[in-house]
Parts: structure tokens; C-alpha cells; sequence
């Protein structure tokens, strides 16, 4: 885990970071700011660390109700996937999300 990450290069390294942040909002009860910070994690870093974040969304549905932790991460996951839609698409001359393209291999 983050024994590994610690000394890793990209994108293992701040995958981690962004994992211990997240981890930090959460405790602190913002849940919102956790959970974009989540999906950053998971559309621009690394996809894997999205299963990090399960246990937050279900904290953050009971504690919150199902609505507003939903909007939150339909938001996030809108903003941030359009920047890397963009941003990659330019880069690869093709239109590309690179976080679902890992699965469709």
C-alpha cells in the first residue's frame, strides 16, 4: 500500500497523497470536499484508488441522505472528466478518457 506508494513515481505517489487527504476531509466531516477530491483522484491520477473511496460515499449517503453526496460526485465526475477529456484529447489527437481506458483493456 502506501509503503510502496511512498517511494513510487507516478501515478502511485499522488494517488497516495490524494488518498490521505481525502481521508483527512472525511474525518473532519466535509464530505463534499472528499468526494471531489475522490474523483479527481480516480479520473486524473489513478482509477484503482476509487475503491478507497467506497466506504466514504457510504458514510456520506447515511449521514447525509443519498441526494447530495450523489450531486456532488455526478458534479466532480462531470468537471474533472471534461478537463481530462479535453486535455488528453488534445494531446492524443483522438477523443480519450485515459482513467476508462485502463479497464477497456
Amino acid at each position: 500500500g502506501m509503503f510502496g506508494a511512498a517511494v513510487a513515481f507516478l501515478p502511485s505517489s499522488v494517488a497516495m497523497l490524494m488518498v490521505c487527504a481525502v481521508w483527512g476531509l472525511w474525518l473532519r466531516k466535509r464530505f463534499y470536499s472528499a468526494i471531489s477530491i475522490g474523483i479527481a483522484a480516480g479520473v486524473l491520477v489513478w482509477p484503482f484508488a476509487w475503491l478507497m473511496f467506497v466506504p466514504l460515499g457510504l458514510h456520506a449517503i447515511v449521514a447525509c441522505g443519498p441526494f447530495r453526496p450523489v450531486a456532488a460526485a455526478l458534479v466532480s465526475m462531470a468537471v474533472f472528466g471534461a478537463f481530462s477529456l479535453a486535455v488528453d484529447s488534445h494531446f492524443y489527437g483522438r477523443v480519450v478518457l485515459p482513467a476508462f481506458e485502463i479497464f477497456r483493456y
